[in-house]
């Protein structure tokens, strides 16, 4: 037999790591089934190390196909299985030496997502705890993936057994995130966005893969300040603007006219995909407007696909959608069923404040124009009841700064100032936080609790965890 060439070899070894660790299907002979091979040959050669060049790029090739994702991922998830052995034997001989707690796999987990070497003994702290954090800090993606499977595979999951519910143990562990990052919502309102029943069956693949990949996308989220901003980055849309106004072709504006409000979600630095699309009904006037539905819309230009969010009522859909050739008008392709039950429509025609072309055109641009410049409460109402929320407008930050051991928000009420202080090691989020970052005291509509509330990065902290005094 020849000897491979590196690049080849490198996939065999991959492949034969992700057969034997049961991460495409549970065994060889399921694997050669779900790939589309009449025998169990080709597969079974790869497993034992005595496949050629060919039959070793076969395989890839099919395994990438189904699915649907990368050179890269196929090479994560087998760094992941191999780095998972070794993370479990290393646990087991230095990593709960003298430890009892319960759920250890949890309690390492923590540890782990919170860099808390102190938590582990000795002997794991000087000899793998380096190496552990240097494998977070220059392979991420590759490291969570590691840490999602230790996770399902201590909890014992199996992702072939009948009884297996893939949305239920995927939540499970959103669950106890959120118990250990509980003021943390902007994570939480992303993976909620994931974790949801029609987006999971749509894109599963009935696998531990699934386990892998959605475990370690919401460990990255709350673990990695920056991994949401690459998340949403990936979502780049054509430059809207943070608000634009459509109507479906030939609308005219009258009384009980319909148009749809594109109001960018800012989570980061520029456009990156995520959307409110506010249905509004035409009154007498600009302020008679209302707000007939609010619909999150998630798009993905490298892909052409939006996905319509859910509310209480709806599932998510995907959909295709295409521009013409000036960003001028926008057409989604959703059958007629979809169309009935989310109401939006299949094109929209953007009004073009600056420069309208006809009678009707104009006056569009001239009542949004209006509208622009001055949004009506009724709508930015509309927005904080959808979120849950209500901005306190009677409280003013004045001031925020951070030193080494605290964070102070200054703040100014009815004439009256109060410094508000935080230890800066309460929770690891405060150590990324700039004294620039946009700061809002919010209500929630639900526990009536009062919070501040980072605006673009949606860490909230109730008011009540802070030392507050009271500035003559």
């Amino acid at each position: 037999m020849k000897t491979l060439d590196p690049e080849t070899q490198d996939k065999q070894d991959a492949l034969q790591l992700l057969i034997n660790g049961c991460v495409f299907a549970p065994s060889a002979s399921a694997l050669a089934k779900r790939l589309g091979y009449k025998g169990k040959t080709s597969i079974y050669r790869i497993q034992q190390g005595e496949a050629s060049a060919g039959a070793i790029e076969e395989a890839w090739d099919k395994l990438i196909a189904f699915m649907e994702g990368t050179d890269e991922q196929l090479f994560y998830a087998a760094r992941a299985v191999k780095n998972c052995r070794t993370l479990k034997r290393l646990i087991k001989e230095k990593g709960t030496e003298g430890i009892d707690v319960e759920d250890r796999h949890l309690w390492v987990l923590q540890g782990v997502m919170l860099g808390d070497a102190e938590r582990f003994p000795e002997r794991f702290q000087r000899e793998v705890w380096p190496e552990l954090m240097d494998l977070r800090t220059e392979d991420t993606d590759p490291f969570w993936m590691m840490m999602a499977h230790y996770y399902f595979e201590e909890e014992g999951v199996d992702a072939y057994a009948k009884d297996f519910d893939l949305l239920g143990e995927l939540n499970k562990l959103h669950e106890w995130l959120q118990q250990n990052y509980e003021n943390c919502d902007r994570p939480r309102s992303s993976i909620n966005n994931v974790f949801r029943e029609g987006y999971i069956k749509e894109y599963s693949l009935g696998c531990t893969w699934d386990l892998i990949y959605y475990g370690a996308l919401a460990l990255l989220h709350y673990a990695e300040s920056d991994t949401l901003d690459r998340t949403v980055r990936s979502f780049a849309l054509y430059n809207l603007g943070d608000d634009s106004y459509w109507i479906e072709p030939g609308t005219v504006y009258k009384e009980k006219a319909r148009l749809w409000h594109l109001m960018e979600i800012q989570v980061g630095e520029g456009t990156h995909g995520l959307y409110y699309a506010l249905e509004i009904e035409v009154g007498r006037n600009k302020e008679e407007f209302s707000v007939i539905q609010i619909l999150p819309l998630l798009f993905n230009e490298s892909l052409g696909m939006v996905q319509m969010e859910v509310t209480k009522e709806r599932k998510p859909i995907m959909a295709n959608y295409e521009w013409n050739e000036n960003h001028t008008e926008l057409s989604v392709k959703v059958s007629k069923e979809q169309q009935a039950k989310y109401g939006f429509p299949p094109c929209l025609h953007r009004i073009d404040l600056d420069n309208p072309q006809g009678k009707d055109a104009k006056i569009w641009a001239n009542v949004m124009r209006g509208y622009n410049d001055n949004i009506p409460e009724c709508v930015t109402n509309a927005v904080f009841a959808f979120e849950g929320i209500e901005y306190l407008r009677d409280y003013v930050v004045e001031n925020v700064t951070i030193d080494r051991y605290s964070l102070t928000i200054a703040v100014e009420r009815e004439g009256e100032q109060t410094d508000y202080t935080i230890d800066i090691n309460q929770y690891p989020f405060l150590r990324t936080l700039l004294p620039s970052d946009v700061i809002g005291i919010v209500r929630s509509t639900v526990t009536n609790e009062v919070s501040f509330r980072w605006v673009q990065k949606g860490y909230v902290i109730p008011m009540k965890e802070f030392t507050k005094s009271a500035i003559e």
